[in-house]
């Protein structure tokens, strides 16, 4: 049946969405606008009442309905007031069902209920003449503490919805799109992080806001000493007060209790938040312990496709990726080549995505070595290996490979971390129990000046002096960077290499870099790409 003959309720046949980082909700008959984080999906392909009966279930459905109904028996919710209906990709796994009654006045004051047995929280509101209705719902049961969080949700949904004289409909431009284009002639990271600040007066909902934010940090991320990272990680992350890190295990002991975990595994399975360089310098730490123990085959997900000759080139370029281009992400690349890894790029957008990742990798991997083992570098939640309505990745190669992977996740302390103090790794004592969505989630607090190109080798501390121009040229442009090759890389490849280190310049103190031996050129540029100087270091 085709999208333009199945039914559509009155309210819900005006829907339209503009899917990019963000996905922005429209609604020209009732004049309402809404913008959802990126981690939402619209139901269904036609985001219709039956396509909604289809994809979810009418049983979901009438649950909807249902509990509408409880709370407001004398309105008689029904089809006709369907709005539209969309989940998260990645946990915690929401559920976002609105309803309209036209021309209905309920209340003045809004309201919000939370159904503790059905994981649901409705937040009932009044505008222009209209009761609307907004249902949360946790995929699963959680703990207490995702009370408050599904609270935070909800409030951050209501802040990006717009009425009557607010509706718009137009969109923000697509960061992405902007960063790429800066970075895609000089690699010059610089760029690509002018080009953030530029844009930002184009973003005006908390939602759009949000978006802003996320892909900024990622740019920002790949550069170390640099202030708008910070800034933009504090408004990202809003832990709860009320959650308390709980852990009896730190730093060495933390890191052992991984590696004893690992010992004996065929198949382990690690993910990061792509903002987060920390995530990669911890599998950069394990690298080496995990190839010990016969892994030879290491899955990454940020690599594009056609990324074959990586493997014979043994660097990563700028053309591997877009998270690739972070030099902890190139560090970690780097050196599971030296110790003779073999990387299999698995990614696979579009229509189930995670059943064509694990497929990927099954094929590449296990189906040609039962006796093989992996380990996978995964985005987020692609490494949930429990089985749901939307299962991830790691389920879904748990299945065909008959293989019980470790899940080791360090996405979702991130919010909390800072709160080891001086600790830079600790274990989640509450989440080391085995057969749920991970096997071991950890905070991770490595700081970025412990950041090393190669853990645990000696490295001489290394001044980077500032010439009078170098010093006049911060003064005229407020920052400059200092990207540091290896030698041999930027001979090949010039500006189409990854930089081991990137470091923003933005006043008179010399950077002090800890090398290992080797030889590298240093270069520093400015926001126009123009290289103010170029240094070869020689590290004994």
């Amino acid at each position: 049946m085709s999208c333009s003959s199945v039914y559509k309720s009155g309210y819900e046949a005006s829907n339209r969405f503009i899917i990019g980082d963000a996905y922005n909700y429209y609604n020209d008959s009732l004049k309402v606008s809404l913008d959802l984080f990126g981690d939402y999906r619209f139901r269904g392909k036609c985001t219709n009442i039956l396509d909604y009966h289809n994809s979810i279930d009418r049983k979901t459905y009438r649950l909807d309905k249902k509990l509408i109904n409880t709370y407001f028996p004398k309105l008689n919710v029904g089809k006709d007031n369907f709005i539209f209906r969309a989940s998260t990709l990645i946990e915690p796994y929401y559920h976002s069902a609105f309803f309209c009654i036209p021309n209905k006045f309920v209340s003045n004051s809004d309201s919000i209920i939370l159904n503790i047995p059905k994981r649901t929280l409705i937040h009932y509101f009044q505008r222009d003449g209209s009761a609307y209705f907004h249902l949360l719902t946790l995929d699963k049961q959680h703990g207490d503490s995702y009370i408050e969080i599904l609270q935070m949700e909800a409030e951050h949904i209501r802040d990006g919805i717009n009425f009557g004289s607010e509706y718009k409909i137009t969109s923000p431009p697509n960061p992405f799109e902007i960063y790429s284009k800066a970075m895609a002639d000089s690699g010059n990271y610089l760029s690509a992080i002018s080009a953030h600040r530029a844009i930002e007066p184009f973003f005006f909902t908390e939602n759009e806001k949000w978006n802003y934010r996320q892909v900024g940090a990622t740019y920002n991320a790949f550069i170390q000493n640099n202030a708008t990272y910070d800034d933009l990680l504090s408004k990202i992350y809003r832990p709860s007060k009320t959650v308390s890190i709980q852990t009896t295990k730190y730093d060495t002991e933390a890191l052992n209790y991984l590696k004893q975990e690992i010992e004996g595994k065929q198949l382990v399975m690690i993910n990061e938040q792509h903002w987060q360089p920390k995530h990669r310098y911890l599998g950069n730490m394990l690298l080496e312990y995990i190839y010990s123990q016969g892994f030879r085959y290491l899955a990454i997900e940020a690599i594009w496709k056609g990324q074959d000759s990586l493997n014979i080139r043994k660097y990563p370029t700028q053309k591997l990726g877009l998270y690739t281009k972070d030099p902890q992400f190139g560090n970690l690349i780097r050196n599971a080549l030296r110790m003779g890894y073999e990387i299999i790029e698995y990614e696979q957008m579009g229509e189930n995505r995670d059943f064509l990742q694990a497929k990927n990798i099954y094929d590449k991997t296990f189906k040609e070595n039962k006796d093989a083992k992996v380990l996978v570098w995964a985005g987020i939640g692609h490494i949930n290996e429990e089985k749901s309505e939307d299962p991830k990745m790691a389920y879904h190669l748990k299945e065909m490979s008959k293989i019980d992977p470790l899940t080791i996740e360090q996405t979702s302390g991130d919010p909390y971390a800072s709160r080891l103090g001086k600790h830079y790794l600790a274990i989640n004592d509450d989440t080391t129990k085995k057969g749920g969505q991970y096997d071991v989630r950890i905070y991770n607090n490595i700081p970025e000046y412990d950041f090393r190109i190669i853990p645990d080798v000696d490295t001489k501390t290394t001044t980077i002096p500032l010439s009078e121009m170098v010093k006049n040229k911060i003064k005229q442009h407020g920052r400059l960077l200092l990207m540091v090759y290896d030698k041999t890389e930027f001979a090949e490849e010039r500006f189409n290499a990854v930089p081991l280190i990137n470091y923003l310049m933005s006043d008179n103190k010399s950077p002090n870099l800890e090398l290992p031996p080797g030889s590298y050129t240093a270069i520093i540029k400015s926001p126009t790409t123009a290289i103010i100087e170029e240094l070869n270091l020689m590290i004994e």
